[in-house]
């Protein structure tokens, strides 16, 4: 729906099986919470989106630099689903949408003590012809 720019915190988790040293495959899911809403059409009108899921399957290549920081690399597909409304301006409308499409990412990974990590990582996904949407995220990761 135009230029928006929505944030709201998500939630996700994550399982991967390690292929071969410098590769492996990953299966996300995320949800967020809440809504937010956004000005449209030069401040006309406002919108509103709740990001209900998004679920993802990526290949992730990694490049370890020292004996305990990695680089990493993701590419995969992405299903995500939202709803949107449009709250003012010269329509009001809302519908749900279901959108499978390109996603890519980037990290870092720091070993803090025997199989735990930390995780620092960015993904852009898009959401069909007009939708991207950008996620930052961190975290602690347990290798099995």
């Amino acid at each position: 729906v135009g230029d928006t720019d929505f944030q709201y915190p998500i939630i996700q988790g994550t399982i991967g099986y390690g292929l071969m040293n410098y590769l492996s495959i990953e299966a996300r899911i995320m949800t967020g919470f809440g809504e937010d809403e956004d000005t449209v059409g030069g401040g006309t009108g406002r919108v509103s989106q709740d990001w209900e899921y998004t679920l993802s399957t990526y290949l992730k290549g990694h490049y370890p630099f020292t004996d305990k920081a990695t680089i990493f690399g993701t590419a995969g597909i992405a299903h995500s689903k939202y709803d949107q409304k449009v709250l003012s301006g010269p329509f009001v409308a809302s519908g749900d949408s279901d959108v499978t499409d390109f996603s890519f990412g980037a990290g870092f990974e720091y070993d803090l003590y025997e199989d735990w990590e930390i995780q620092v990582g960015w993904t852009m996904l898009h959401m069909g012809d007009s939708m991207t949407a950008q996620q930052i995220t961190s975290g602690f990761t347990y290798e099995f």
